[in-house]
Formats: C-alpha cells, structure tokens, sequence
C-alpha cells in the first residue's frame, strides 16, 4: 500500500486523547514548536525511515510530504519567514542529498511561491 507522512505538528492538549482522566482541562502537554536542533532530527527520520521505503508516495520520483500548520512551523523559527524558508530548503536539499530528484510538500511549495 502507498503511503506519506504528514507531520502532525500541532500543540497537544492534555485531555486530546485522555478526555476520561483530564476532562476539561485543554491546557498544553507538548508545545508543537521545535528548535533547529529537532528540526533536522525529524528530517534525517523521515529521510531514512520513509521516504526510502519503495511503497512511499511519490510523483514523478519526488516524495510528498505534508505539514499539517504551516503557523506553528513559522513559530517554530520566530515567525520568521526567511527563517522558516530556510528549514524548508534545508529539508528539500536533504531530500535530494538522498537521491531524490526533490520533494512535493504543502510547506515547501507555499513558501517557494
């Protein structure tokens, strides 16, 4: 079966999947923002985990990958765009570093245009 990732990059709610312990309470458990330090951790792990395996999606040799908000990656690099194009050229420059002719992400095809 095809697959691809969409990383799901949003803040986590303590009651999100323990309603029955937390009840109400929607204060956050995990912020969604990362650092560069994580940021390329996740690269390299959807690099080596997936994007090679031979059942990912791809169009025209290119992975799909999706980034659920696209807010909460500007976040993750002080709202700034360029710094937030600059994670998303160092993903697509790893994606081709692994062989791959490029990637199609909801991410970086927004910030490329």
């Amino acid at each position: 079966m095809k697959f691809y990732i969409m990383w799901a990059n949003h803040d986590v709610m303590y009651n999100y999947w323990n309603y029955h312990r937390y009840g109400d309470n929607t204060s956050i458990l995990w912020n969604a923002a990362v650092d560069w330090e994580n940021y390329k951790i996740i690269v390299d792990r959807v690099i080596k985990q997936y994007l090679k395996r031979p059942n990912y999606f791809k169009i025209n040799g290119e992975p799909v990958f999706s980034i659920f908000s696209v807010d909460k990656l500007l976040e993750s690099f002080g709202g700034s765009v360029e710094e937030t194009r600059k994670a998303l050229d160092y993903f697509r420059d790893e994606v081709k570093k692994a062989g791959f002719p490029d990637c199609i992400s909801s991410g970086t095809r927004v910030a490329a245009h």
